[in-house]
């Protein structure tokens, strides 16, 4: 933009009239961003689209923004540095909207989104301090997806500073970003569940009848806290409380599918397994419609843990069976492990006498491989307790106390910041 360009909404009145001014015909010949915005409201006005039911400004900043698409993604950012067409707050919000679509399928594409849209925030005359904090917080979130724990709270420490600027918007903004800062102390990675916990009573409270989305997203990242804490009956009732209230708001598919699954992993776990089948029912048209293959395979997995707290072991080891086999087309190797000792225990269950040693060979064996692969705690530790029970195994001394103890232990630390393994000092276990 230079200073003879007019404001954006000057040029889509000018447009969407009858005849433009002849000053501005010459001027857009010369002019990128005013050519494009002019392209832009020109196909709008020519298609019916100026009408109240759809919005121009989008419209054009759809047009701008999807000059990028020809572009690297890792040169966005120094593209629009350079062309002022990009400089407007519009344009950096239709990049944040098409960031969303990505965070999902392609996470890396949904992060130059958001780096781009920062970049428009910061090279503005006026900074949109309200789109500013929202971007930084975008970040954050996309941060966390990628594990970057450290620098997603920096982040988020820069958007607070930023959003204390932001007039009548603090408030919300506030809000939104103790959401987010909730989202990443409940992650098992970190695991401050009580300050996880307070931030997200506060967001929810600040958010009540302002934005109802979030506030059903505060009380899921409350529910979510109590189930890795493993206490699974509060956990339960407060997934079922949530489950009619997203429904009422159309959430996303996804959303709701993860919300069943929620709910049977819970009911499961404490014994409720009619429950725990009827969740996972009602996921699996979701991720069956969707093709969501590996929430399909956890669908597996908790409805064969439902089976073994009902002595159904042939059922558990098909449902285990598969679920193994999508985990190990998809990679998932962490999840293999799991799965393959819930059906060492199944095995275990049905008949004692069962060789279970070269299952245990196998399942210690990948998590050593994991480990090397791609070393981190919950990898070491979790070899560490497979190792154990390979040795039980080739001693001929495995029991199915030793099973489950491995079990549990495996469950805590995927779902908390891991601890050392101890083996048991119980003789029924030893």
């Amino acid at each position: 933009m230079n200073r003879s360009c007019p404001p954006y909404h000057v040029i889509v009145a000018v447009l969407a009239g009858d005849e433009s001014p002849a000053e501005f015909v010459e001027h857009q010949r010369g002019c990128r961003r005013c050519a494009a915005i002019a392209t832009a409201v020109r196909d709008a006005v020519e298609a019916g689209f100026t009408e109240d039911d759809v919005d121009v400004e989008t419209l054009v900043a759809e047009e701008i923004a999807f000059s990028l698409e020809e572009q690297p993604a890792h040169r966005w950012p120094s593209i629009v540095r350079a062309d002022t067409t990009f400089h407007a707050a519009f344009v950096a919000r239709q990049l944040l909207e098409a960031a969303d679509r990505f965070y999902g399928p392609d996470p890396r594409r949904g992060l130059a989104y958001v780096e781009t849209a920062l970049v428009i925030c910061e090279v503005m005359p006026e900074r949109p301090v309200a789109l500013y904090a929202t971007a930084l917080k975008d970040k954050s979130t996309y941060l966390r997806r990628f594990f970057r724990i450290g620098e997603a709270l920096e982040t988020l420490d820069v958007a607070e500073q930023v959003a204390a600027t932001a007039g009548e918007d603090a408030g919300y903004i506030a809000a939104t970003l103790k959401l987010a800062r909730a989202m990443i102390l409940a992650d098992p990675e970190v695991g401050q569940f009580d300050d996880a916990l307070r931030l997200a009573s506060e967001a929810r409270t600040a958010l009540a009848g302002v934005d109802r989305p979030r506030e059903l997203t505060a009380m899921r990242v409350a529910a979510m806290v109590e189930m890795r804490r493993g206490h699974f009956a509060e956990a339960l009732q407060a997934f079922e409380v949530l489950l009619p209230l997203t429904i009422a708001i159309s959430a996303p598919e996804l959303d709701l599918a993860t919300l069943y699954q929620a709910i049977a992993k819970c009911a499961a776990e404490i014994g409720h397994v009619d429950m725990a089948y009827r969740a996972t029912a009602l996921a699996r048209v979701i991720l069956e419609r969707t093709r969501n293959v590996i929430e399909l395979a956890r669908c597996d997995w908790i409805d064969g843990r439902a089976g073994l707290q009902a002595s159904s072991y042939d059922d558990c080891l098909v449902l285990f069976g598969r679920a193994a086999e999508a985990f190990e087309r998809l990679g998932r190797w962490d999840l293999w492990v799991r799965v393959k000792l819930d059906s060492v225990h199944a095995l275990l269950s049905a008949d004692t006498g069962t060789d279970v040693v070269q299952a245990c060979e196998a399942i210690a064996t990948m998590s050593t491989m994991l480990d090397q692969r791609e070393p981190n705690r919950r990898h070491h530790c979790t070899a560490e307790a497979l190792d154990f029970l390979r040795r039980h195994a080739r001693e001929g001394a495995l029991v199915l106390d030793t099973i489950k103890y491995v079990r549990s232990y495996l469950d805590e630390i995927a779902e908390r910041p891991p601890r050392s393994f101890m083996p048991p000092t119980h003789p029924n276990i030893m």
